[in-house]
């Protein structure tokens, strides 16, 4: 009786150093594209809470028949609102802080009290922010950056802008009515003058107190100057 000898199946070394080669190819690949995706998500997340801050503000404003403020803030490493700062731009400045003076000072004054916040934001500390006031669809570069800029919005709808004194929490209306603020939101450490468009986000907020957001889909940067609204560089 003849014996049959059945082939012996599976994979040479060989074919399994190939395939686990094209595995760690193919994941490299990934990787970098996993990492994007990511990163984007995070500056458009963290664009539209900052974005919403501002439109609550305005419908609280309206709402209650009173100034609320919108301004840089500080949350404490034990989780408790510190107050506000002074820079929107500073690592120390982790949070926005959106309240509602309850003991009124003036008109072109009102200071934030302990108690007073309607909204706090947290920051993502791995990107940057930088504002700027814009006119006419422009961005206004001179002059230094308004980094305590303070948004005040009113029972009319309205917004203007000012600054905040975190040493006095006070907030004080320096612009007429009709100045427009730019706030970008980019992960510094992918900014590249071809990568700038893809991670960056640009929130403007009006006089009529609305916040939109704004993604250029101009990926040639080069052809942007610092005068440019969707400028981000």
């Amino acid at each position: 009786m003849k014996r049959r000898h059945l082939k012996q199946q599976g994979f040479t070394l060989t074919e399994l150093m190939i395939v686990v080669a094209l595995a760690a190819i193919f994941a490299t690949l990934a990787v970098p594209n996993m990492s994007g995706m990511i990163a984007r998500q995070r500056i458009q997340s963290q664009a539209s809470e900052i974005a919403n801050a501002l439109t609550f503000a305005h419908t609280e404003a309206v709402r209650q028949g009173k100034p609320v403020f919108v301004v840089p803030a500080k949350i404490k490493t034990d989780g408790k609102l510190d107050g506000p700062t002074n820079d929107w731009t500073s690592a120390d400045t982790n949070a926005v802080l959106v309240f509602a003076d309850e003991n009124k000072t003036g008109n072109t004054a009102q200071k934030y009290d302990s108690g007073e916040d309607l909204r706090v934001v947290s920051l993502n500390s791995k990107l940057t922010r930088t504002l700027s006031q814009e006119s006419l669809g422009k961005a206004l570069s001179t002059g230094t950056p308004p980094t305590n800029m303070a948004f005040t919005y009113y029972s009319n709808g309205q917004m203007r802008i000012g600054k905040i004194d975190s040493s006095s929490n006070e907030v004080t209306v320096t612009n007429p009515p009709g100045a427009i603020a730019r706030i970008v939101i980019k992960d510094s450490k992918r900014v590249t003058k071809n990568q700038t468009s893809r991670y960056c986000e640009v929130i403007r907020a009006d006089a009529t107190g609305r916040a939109s957001l704004h993604t250029s889909s101009n990926g040639k940067r080069s052809a942007l100057t610092s005068d440019d609204f969707f400028y981000c560089q």
